[in-house]
């Protein structure tokens, strides 16, 4: 058995990771009916829906990750997409935060 891995961009599961952080189990980002960006967050220094995500991925180090996520500016479950490289594909976090 391998020693578990920190949950960073060269992660192969990242782009899981954050998709399911920002869908219906994470940040639920989506649009208003005004066409707004919405999404839920405790702020703060909460990883509450990250731990729980993380919890379900094998062979990753929850502890490490969750230290090495706040030291690399994600104070926060929204701040993970929008400051450690979620991009989904279909344009990044930031981008759809900001409309």
């Amino acid at each position: 058995m391998s020693e578990p891995k920190l949950m960073t961009p060269q992660h192969p599961l990242w782009r899981q990771f954050c998709e399911r952080l920002g869908g219906p189990e994470g940040c639920a980002f989506h649009e208003d009916a005004s066409e707004k960006i919405r999404w839920k967050c405790r702020g703060g220094n909460d990883h509450g829906a990250a731990f729980e995500i993380l919890n379900t991925m094998p062979g990753v180090d929850v502890r490490g990750t969750l230290k090495w996520m706040r030291e690399n500016g994600a104070g926060c479950d929204c701040e993970i997409l929008f400051n450690l490289d979620c991009d989904s594909g279909t344009g990044s976090w930031s981008e759809r935060g900001a409309r």
